[in-house]
């Protein structure tokens, strides 16, 4: 079928196929772009640049992580909003903590999955927190990540970072979030 009857069918058939490239091609420089947010979100938190990563954020961001600590594998923390999120990143009990703040590794792995749609994203991600432990490397963490991104102004922003750790019982939820439909 010819795009415009002027045009020869090759020319038609050109037309179709540099559009499907361009899609494409936007959809990879997109998961490229949400990859990056994950990869600077680590990196901030490691070298302890609090604004940039709050930064990350959408202004009403959340972070969700359940702790796991004793009876209560589903208790979890939450923080909503840019306030409540610099004072996750800056508490001097937690992320500011002696021995932790600019001293540890915040890895995601390369088993991430994204999943676009539209202005709006969803990734699944492996993380692993690593701290030295007199000269040790010790885990702190190892959880099971879904992130949630929306697209302002052409950025892409975390709206909500979903974290259980491994052997809760929401892993296998959260790692469906990205399954094909």
């Amino acid at each position: 079928m010819a795009l415009n009857d002027d045009s020869p069918p090759e020319l038609d058939e050109l037309r179709i196929t540099i559009a499907s490239l361009e899609s494409r091609l936007a959809a990879l420089e997109n998961e490229r772009a949400i990859l990056a947010v994950l990869s600077r979100y680590a990196y901030y938190a490691d070298a302890g640049l609090d604004d940039k990563w709050v930064d990350l954020f959408t202004e009403a961001g959340v972070m969700d992580m359940a702790t796991g600590g004793g009876d209560a594998y589903g208790a979890g923390l939450v923080f909503t909003g840019r306030s409540a999120l610099e004072s996750f990143i800056g508490d001097p009990l937690g992320h500011h903590r002696p021995g932790f703040y600019r001293q540890s590794m915040h890895a995601h792995t390369n088993n991430s999955i994204v999943k676009i749609d539209g202005d709006s994203a969803t990734a699944t991600t492996y993380s692993i927190l690593l701290k030295d432990s007199d000269g040790q490397m010790e885990v702190s963490g190892a959880g099971i990540n879904e992130w949630m991104f929306e697209r302002h102004d052409g950025e892409w922003k975390l709206a909500l970072r979903r974290r259980r750790q491994v052997g809760h019982p929401a892993t296998a939820e959260l790692l469906s979030a990205t399954e094909e439909d």
